[in-house]
């Protein structure tokens, strides 16, 4: 399907120049139920790799503990690294924020990790986020993106997790926010691009996108191979060392509303599979718009399942 993907790009004015404020990207969002100390070497780990397959220095800015955006040096990823690989033992959380944009999202790349000591009682609900972003081009050889997510996705314990379109946007700004939660009603196969549902999706599934993966117990509360088959026959599944992945299509669906949605592959019957134990996120707002969660998170619910070949 030819799409021109610069329409979604959006802008805003900042300080009296307009300036880009959402990026549609590609997107793997995995949630861990493993709290920070275990998680972190697993995390540092998934964080080298990524390095090891962009271009050399294409991440140039981190976000500063003030949280604003400076430069992103060798010494600051190796500190943070340190880190990750051996938390110290009065640490509670860890953020990262990298994005290939000098002053910070939206960029064709970047990694927004929050890593937290989710044992706390506060936390009862909380998954930990590790989250990567490439450029849209990538969706044009999804076999290349499948291999990709797989190899970050390959030493981290998800409980679930997604990979597909979503947006990279001004970080903390509401009013780019809006302009995300414009575009998905319109874009079915986009992800929120939000950290929000992290605090409510523990032991529950997301709403599916082009590759969904499950933590294997999980999988089996959901009815297992069987369950899948009944609704989604020609999604094409994987076995993980932590789980499952589900490939609904071919390539990454966009679902413009607009031009019928007719992209979608199985994702409709990939939402049916996971619906039992479907995330309640009690709201997703910006400044002045507030997406209707409900009847996002059951957009596929009453699609017809739609060719696997949709490239």
């Amino acid at each position: 399907m030819e799409f021109d993907f610069s329409k979604l790009t959006q802008t805003l004015i900042k300080r009296g120049v307009r300036e880009e404020s959402v990026r549609p990207v590609m997107m793997l969002s995995l949630y861990s139920e493993v709290s920070l100390h275990k998680l972190g070497p697993s995390a540092a780990t998934a964080l080298r790799s990524y390095f090891d397959l962009i271009p050399n220095k294409t991440l140039r800015s981190a976000q500063l503990d003030n949280g604003d955006a400076g430069k992103l040096s060798p010494q600051r990823i190796a500190r943070d690294l340190r880190h990750l690989d051996n938390p110290s033992k009065d640490e509670d959380i860890i953020g990262l924020l990298y994005s290939s944009a000098e002053l910070g999202p939206p960029g064709d790349f970047g990694i927004n990790f929050i890593v937290e000591d989710i044992t706390d009682p506060d936390f009862i609900n909380t998954s930990n986020l590790l989250r990567f972003e490439f450029p849209v081009s990538l969706a044009g050889s999804p076999e290349q993106m499948v291999q990709t997510a797989l190899r970050l996705t390959e030493g981290v314990p998800f409980s679930v997790g997604t990979c597909g379109f979503g947006f990279s946007h001004w970080h903390g700004d509401r009013f780019a926010v809006d302009q995300v939660y414009r575009l998905l009603p319109r874009y079915l196969g986009f992800d929120h691009s939000s950290k929000t549902p992290r605090e409510w999706i523990k032991g529950q599934t997301p709403s599916p996108n082009w590759l969904t993966f499950v933590h294997s117990a999980l999988w089996e509360e959901l009815g297992g191979m069987q369950a899948l088959e009944t609704h989604a026959p020609d999604a094409k599944v994987s076995k993980l060392k932590h789980g499952f992945v589900v490939q609904a299509a071919k390539a990454p669906p966009i679902g413009d509303v607009n031009r019928g949605g007719t992209d979608l592959g199985a994702l409709p019957g990939v939402a049916r599979f996971l619906k039992p134990k479907r995330t309640r996120i009690p709201f997703l707002r910006g400044a002045q718009v507030e997406l209707d969660v409900s009847a996002w998170l059951s957009r596929f619910d009453d699609r017809d399942n739609q060719p696997w070949d949709n490239e």
